[in-house]
């Protein structure tokens, strides 16, 4: 049955007729079909659960996960499965499946709370909640029997059965306690601004960086694509910027067959990953070593680039948008679909092969191989094109087997971060195909998603509004699409889409979410950045990009308002903020405003040339002026200069100064 559900989604019901679905199968997440003919009697998110776990004073088992999470098929098929865990989950409790990608706000306000309890938090991520929704027990991934040092799921139940209904009263105590941490975690004083903090962004990351590896040092290993971004905006560390792209493209964490990367790698080498493939994780890399192909030109940085969008074109793109993420299961195990047997190789490939990507007689991954690269052996140019075309025939032999399935929605804010990646591939790596990618992408979240008043959160879904993340990501990449084409639409929608954010999202500071949506138990607020932005610190960045063109004092006002609000955490954790780090330097003058003026050829000559340059903490806009000229502006002076050969220069000895 996994087998088939994995994919068939949503046609694998057909297989389950001689089941009863649950609620869920009337919902059009993908991650919640998958859950429509478990046995437990699970409800979607929404006030029909709610009123009637008060009715029959039930407490809420709340499982909030994802469609390509590895740990949440497991559990599903350990005990969601399990007729067993269902009876008792049937009648003692009222249950709700949750898509986080769908949901990022239930999401954030019930991982906060499972952070502060445990000390981590992950999917799939369980909850225990009242029937008025507030938390008071959670975990993530309970094991079916007794495991890891984790007790098994029904052992987890019948415990909080039995606290919830004898201990009701301290129960709610321990519920309000909670909600009073929750407030005192919100900043609500502001600390006076000042660069200390960049500096101490300089120091953690030098402190933390593994020296052999690239990356932060321990395990599991992410890509620290956000912080390596900021330092290339900042051309600071630029060696273990290298470094570290040079390794993780090496490794068993990049694709070496498809293209793309894969989430993350559970070992601190970069050699054996975690095989869900995100969008968000490859629209971020693919700005990363596009950025790093123009400073550096490598060649290897190129390669990589153009893995990463030809997997997200042949695989994630549907013509429309891009879908979110591709499972790190199929055909009913982990990484089935990545790994090889010795053998299987060496009937497609030779020695070469074997040799460059590190193939074993017993691999490390249940006894398969992860392709990597030796970075011990250098190729011949035969040799190189041998592999190349070995590479070609063992992709073949690959894609006869059943493929890891894709989630098919399209969701606002990671298709902006992949609109964002492909205008940085098409600048620097000369590819227009990307460009118009992203352009018919970004047209196509203005015309489906954006009605001018209001953002959707995902294509098709009219009654699931944007949350701030979706906002503030779409602003940020109309910004970087006007720069490459100076369409003044873009910069007009991109300053709407600003100001309504200002007033769905902010009161006094930017919450993630708006009135407009279901209200939490809390009102969630972040400005700390994971390995995405937050919605908060992204829309900072756009404000301040927006600034930059207009001289708002509205925008400059709420930005100086945030950073205040932050700068004592920037200070304590400065790893956690590697976008505001961006804002707070360029607030100090660090950063480029690039006025050009004139007449049509002059502007389009000045423009051409400027999009090659390998600058980043830049905002480039056409001005109003007739007169042919382009106005610098940086570390609080302008100057004037005539020509694209002057602007060349004083931007590159300025960024090498």
């Amino acid at each position: 049955m996994r087998v088939f559900k994995k994919i068939f989604k949503p046609g694998w019901a057909l297989l389950s007729m001689n089941k009863k679905p649950n609620r869920l199968i009337h919902e059009t997440s993908a991650y919640l079909l998958q859950h429509a003919y478990n046995p437990v009697n699970w409800f979607p998110w929404g006030e029909e659960a709610f009123e009637k776990a008060r009715r029959e004073n039930k407490p809420i088992f709340l499982s909030i996960g994802y469609s390509s999470c590895h740990w949440c098929h497991v559990m599903e098929e350990e005990s969601f499965e399990n007729n067993d865990v269902a009876a008792y989950l049937n009648e003692h409790f009222l249950s709700i499946k949750v898509d986080r990608e769908e949901r990022p706000d239930i999401d954030n306000a019930y991982m906060q709370f499972a952070v502060m309890i445990t000390g981590q938090g992950g999917w799939p991520l369980s909850v225990f909640l009242t029937s008025d929704g507030e938390p008071f027990f959670s975990g993530t991934y309970f094991p079916a029997s007794a495991k890891y040092g984790m007790p098994a799921f029904i052992d987890a139940l019948k415990i909080v059965k039995e606290r919830y209904y004898k201990n009701k009263k301290e129960i709610l105590s321990f519920v309000g306690e909670m909600k009073k941490a929750f407030s005192l975690q919100q900043p609500d004083k502001k600390t006076p601004i000042n660069e200390n903090a960049v500096k101490k962004f300089y120091d953690a990351f030098c402190m933390n960086f593994d020296a052999h590896n690239g990356g932060m040092m321990g395990m599991p290993k992410f890509p620290p694509s956000l912080s390596l971004l900021f330092l290339m905006k900042q051309s600071k560390h630029l060696e273990n910027v290298f470094l570290t792209l040079k390794k993780m493209g090496d490794g068993g964490i990049y694709d070496h067959l498809a293209g793309g990367f894969f989430r993350y790698s559970v070992d601190e080498g970069w050699r054996i990953p975690h095989f869900e493939k995100m969008l968000y994780d490859n629209a971020l890399l693919l700005k990363l070593y596009s950025w790093a192909f123009a400073l550096s030109k490598n060649d290897s940085f190129k390669e990589k680039a153009d893995g990463v969008f030809q997997y997200a074109k042949n695989v994630l793109y549907s013509g429309k948008g891009f879908y979110p993420s591709q499972d790190a299961d199929s055909n009913g195990g982990e990484g089935k679909y990545y790994v090889f047997a010795k053998e299987e190789i060496r009937n497609i490939a030779g020695d070469a092969f074997i040799r460059y990507y590190c193939v074993e007689e017993h691999g490390e991954f249940e006894g398969k191989n992860v392709l990597r690269v030796n970075e011990n052996i250098n190729l011949g140019n035969v040799e190189k094109i041998n592999v190349e075309e070995q590479k070609k025939r063992l992709l073949e032999y690959r894609n006869k087997r059943v493929h890891p399935a894709i989630d098919k929605k399209i969701i606002v804010s990671w298709n902006a971060l992949m609109v964002s990646g492909l205008v940085a591939y098409g600048r620097y790596c000369g590819n227009e195909e990307a460009l118009q990618i992203a352009e018919e992408v970004c047209r196509n979240i203005l015309n489906e998603c954006w009605n001018g008043k209001r953002l959707l959160r995902i294509f098709g879904k009219k009654n699931l509004n944007g949350f701030l993340e979706d906002y503030s990501f779409l602003i940020n990449a109309l910004l970087d699409l006007y720069e490459t084409c100076f369409d003044k639409s873009l910069l007009e929608k991109a300053g709407l889409l600003a100001d309504t954010a200002i007033e769905l999202f902010y009161h006094g500071m930017f919450f993630d979410s708006s009135e407009e949506h279901d209200k939490m138990y809390v009102k969630t607020y972040n400005a700390r950045d994971n390995v995405i932005p937050s919605g908060c610190s992204e829309m900072i960045d756009a404000l301040f990009r927006l600034s930059m063109i207009s001289q708002n004092k509205k925008y400059n006002e709420i930005i100086e308002n945030e950073l205040g609000l932050n700068m004592h955490n920037m200070n304590d954790s400065p790893l956690s903020f590697p976008v505001l780090m961006g804002v707070l330097s360029g607030l100090h003058g660090d950063y480029y405003s690039v006025e050009i003026n004139g007449g049509k050829e002059f502007v389009a000559d000045v423009h051409r040339e400027l999009l090659k340059i390998p600058v980043f903490n830049i905002q480039v806009f056409h001005g109003n002026s007739g007169e042919n000229k382009i106005l610098v502006c940086f570390r609080n002076a302008c100057n004037e200069y005539k020509s694209k050969e002057e602007l060349r220069n004083i931007l590159l000895e300025k960024r090498n100064a």
